[in-house]
């Protein structure tokens, strides 16, 4: 009786552990996903901006501002290997973090780049800021991004 009790007991403990440790990959993953929506949602006002079609020109700095704060925080938001079923990152991430640091490297720099053309209003180096952070964000999404 005692044998089984302890074997009831030891895969009630494997159990709690596995439940707990998936937990704590769908909180990374999900927090990883809301910091990447927060630079979608940026990029997304940004763009709406740049092309005139929202007339929102006076919030393009406070956008950009944004977008840079949270390239910031995506290396952090990803440092973490974390999957569950709802992440679409590929588990190259962490295989070559190098190249993904560097990426988000580049990102960072690219959107301190496009703060500082949006607070001076130069329209030329606003434009070619946001088609290098596509560019940015396209080469990590293709190499690193399952597709959905």
């Amino acid at each position: 009786m005692r044998v089984i009790q302890a074997l009831t007991l030891g895969a009630a403990l494997l159990a709690t552990t596995a439940a707990t440790a998936f937990a704590g990959d769908a909180d990374v993953v999900k927090y990883r996903q809301k910091n990447m929506e927060i630079m979608g949602a940026h990029m997304n006002s940004i763009a709406a901006i740049v092309k005139g079609d929202v007339t929102n020109k006076d919030q393009l700095a406070a956008h950009a501002k944004g977008l840079s704060a949270a390239a910031a925080l995506a290396p952090g938001a990803f440092k973490t290997q974390a999957q569950t079923s709802e992440s679409t990152a590929k588990p190259d991430v962490w295989a070559d973090w190098a190249k993904v640091e560097a990426g988000f490297e580049s990102l960072r720099t690219k959107a301190d780049a496009l703060a500082v053309a949006a607070a001076a209003g130069d329209q030329s180096a606003i434009g070619a800021a946001v088609g290098d952070i596509g560019k940015s964000c396209k080469s990590c999404h293709d190499n690193f991004r399952v597709k959905k």
